[in-house]
């Protein structure tokens, strides 16, 4: 009889049945989760209702465990609220398919959180004068873009430039020089702050340091006669520079405009290196032991080797 049972009672109740791993997780989960639910919360209206249980299905959401679906899971979730609303003797169906959609979107916008949190630390780690040490040392890289910028100063002369992923801005620099008439110098970190510190100390004064995503940049779309960007990386993909560039691209660029570099020859070629092979093959006698910790590992020698 639930109309005699207490929430967690209820809980405990519907999840004896269905697919067995998911009630079995689901049930400590939604206990915890309506522990001090009010179930007349339910009859008092749908938008009552709604703000009600969307907490503590939320909680049902991110508490899913890696293994199993998120249909199952969120069929089981759905056998919980239908029960609560048969115990308090009211419709269920269009509430609970509020009451998922509203939980989420609310957990669409936390997984934004935590997204852009990574992104702030990831250009916090980078937001370092060694790592920019490093790249402005490598003379081919860094000669290349002067050199590429100088030989086609009729692209620059009086054109507005926009380098994204800028770091400190050198390659910005090389525009001005190259008489840009505005170079929109775009660093999400705080190397703006060093960028803008630098164009001050060297007075130059046609670039304008961006401290910002470059979907945010404060630019006016479709106004850039030529984008650059040294968004290659390790294996050319690593740091997802190109995804930038492409931004960048769709929104600022004009009809016609250009970007440097502007292809890429990618080559890939296999290769044999018998140090390096020697090397591992000195390490698979580990797995020929037969008594690691009272363990047989010698099924997984060959397995090593192969590797």
């Amino acid at each position: 009889d639930w109309s005699t049972m207490g929430v967690e009672e209820l809980v405990n109740q519907t999840l004896e049945g269905g697919i067995d791993a998911v009630d079995a997780a689901l049930r400590p989960v939604a206990a915890k989760a309506f522990h001090s639910f009010d179930i007349a919360q339910l009859s008092k209206g749908k938008d009552a209702a709604v703000e009600a249980l969307v907490g503590p299905v939320r909680l049902c959401f991110t508490a899913r465990p890696r293994g199993i679906a998120i249909a199952d899971w969120e069929f089981a979730v759905m056998d919980v609220l239908s029960a609560m609303f048969a115990k308090a003797g009211c419709a269920s169906s269009s509430c609970i398919r509020a009451v998922f959609r509203r939980a989420k979107a609310d957990q669409d916008n936390e997984d934004g959180k935590h997204d852009k949190l990574s992104a702030v630390r990831y250009y916090e780690y980078y937001a370092k004068l060694r790592f920019q040490e490093c790249t402005l040392r490598d003379r081919v890289r860094t000669e290349t873009f002067q050199t590429a910028l100088a030989a086609n100063a009729v692209d620059i002369d009086g054109k507005t430039v926009l380098e994204c992923g800028a770091g400190v801005g050198m390659i910005s620099i090389f525009a001005a020089q190259c008489h840009a008439a505005t170079v929109y110098c775009v660093e999400a970190s705080n190397l703006a702050d060093s960028a803008k510190k630098l164009m001050e100390h060297n007075k130059i004064n046609n670039v304008a340091v961006l401290k910002c995503l470059v979907e945010d940049a404060p630019i006016p779309r479709q106004s850039v006669d030529l984008i650059v960007s040294s968004w290659f990386s390790s294996f050319l993909f690593a740091e997802r520079g190109m995804g930038a560039m492409c931004v960048a691209r769709d929104l600022y660029l004009k009809p016609g405009g250009k970007m440097f570099p502007s292809a890429c020859d990618f080559c890939v070629a296999p290769f044999s290196d018998e140090s390096l092979l020697q090397d591992r093959l000195t390490r698979s006698p580990f797995w020929g032991q037969k008594s690691w910790y009272f363990l047989d590992l010698s099924c997984l020698k060959e397995e090593a080797i192969r590797q």
